[in-house]
């Protein structure tokens, strides 16, 4: 596919510094707080996430992080983050409790995911409003210096394909070996579909 002529609704929508500042903000910078780990410590860098917010379920993130060894910055390996809150995290009663999972994962796939996120996330387009949505999907990359979302996309548009593809790292530390493979087979798969946006 190889025309970005799509309507608005088959990209991400523009998100102004998500999770980070301003007050119509407070509840998704509590999600943040809650699931996601912080982008930059020590030798971790973050190289992307994406959070789910279904209305009636639990909220879910996935990192994806890159670690250089102290005594050998050349040497790094990259892993997947997987949170699961045991409620909701807008409930009104704190001490919500994450459940955190972890898998490594190949260069190849780390850097499929990289590439697709900053694919989508540099062609934004303008702010929708998010009334009444049942679930939304919040993504970032680079520390997240880029950032969007996206709900209720038309099928099988980027934005459609971003959210299948987000699922696959997030159930990635989950499940068993056998099944890792047969995701990150998915994973290069879906990514190698976005490349022909470029």
């Amino acid at each position: 596919m190889d025309s970005p002529d799509l309507p608005d609704e088959g990209w991400l929508s523009f998100e102004d510094t998500p999770f980070h500042t301003g007050p119509h903000m407070d509840f998704l910078k509590k999600i943040a707080e809650v699931l996601l780990l912080p982008a930059w410590t020590g030798n971790q860098r973050e190289m992307l996430f994406a959070i789910c917010l279904p209305a009636g379920d639990l909220e879910w993130a996935v990192q994806l992080f890159h670690s250089a060894e102290p005594d050998d910055p050349a040497y790094c390996h990259y892993f997947l983050i997987a949170s699961m809150p045991d409620k909701k995290v807008g409930d009104p009663d704190n001490g919500v409790k994450v459940q955190r999972m972890e898998a490594e994962v190949s260069e190849e796939i780390a850097t499929a995911l990289y590439q697709t996120w900053r694919t989508m996330l540099q062609r934004i387009t303008p702010h929708r409003s998010t009334e009444c949505e049942e679930r939304t999907y919040h993504f970032a990359c680079d520390c997240r210096l880029l950032s969007g979302q996206t709900w209720s996309p038309m099928e099988d548009t980027p934005a459609e394909r971003l959210i299948l593809l987000s699922e696959a790292p997030y159930a990635f530390p989950q499940s068993p070996e056998a099944l890792r493979t047969e995701l990150a087979s998915r994973i290069l798969a879906t990514t190698n579909w976005f490349k022909t946006l470029n």
